[in-house]
């Protein structure tokens, strides 16, 4: 399978970065648990993207999963 483009990776890995960096204020169980399990959705979504070679959509998916979960990288 070929590899990404460059600027994609690095976008994600700034993106992530920027979010862990930001802070994140505590939120109940209930609400992380929903939070996480929708950016494992938005992670699926993006493997699929990148199969289909869909750079762009999967960079923006992997964006929005790292919003929701800016502690897990």
């Amino acid at each position: 399978m070929p590899r990404p483009p460059a600027f994609l990776l690095a976008a994600v890995s700034l993106g992530a970065l920027a979010m862990a960096l930001s802070g994140c204020g505590r939120e109940d169980a209930k609400t992380a648990e929903l939070r996480r399990k929708q950016a494992d959705h938005l992670v699926a979504e993006a493997d699929f993207a990148v199969n289909l070679r869909e750079w762009t959509r999967a960079e923006g998916l992997l964006l929005k999963a790292a919003e929701l979960t800016p502690d897990d990288g």
